[in-house]
């Protein structure tokens, strides 16, 4: 906790989009301190994210939004509520 997760996935988000790389943000659909899809770090920044459920399979909606535009990376904030199993299949797909 407090450890600026959401902050270092933010600079990541932007290293890849600094060499026009894409990349899919999601957060999960049941935290909405913020709003339900967005992602924001203790220090102010804030970004729209697709939300994942539980039960849903990531890598066909990983797989929908890489159609629109090829994804270098998928980024996930909130993976604790990943299902087990779930993040290392995400994680893979990073290039």
């Amino acid at each position: 906790m407090n450890a600026g997760k959401s902050t270092a996935l933010f600079q990541a988000h932007h290293n890849y989009g600094e060499r026009g790389m894409n990349t899919l943000l999601l957060t999960a659909y049941l935290d909405d301190r913020h709003g339900k899809g967005v992602i924001r770090s203790r220090i102010g920044i804030e970004q729209d994210a697709k939300t994942f459920r539980k039960g849903d399979n990531l890598l066909i909606l990983v797989r929908d939004q890489s159609k629109a535009a090829k994804l270098a990376c998928v980024l996930i904030d909130e993976a604790q509520f990943l299902k087990k199993g779930t993040s290392s299949t995400t994680y893979r797909s990073c290039r």
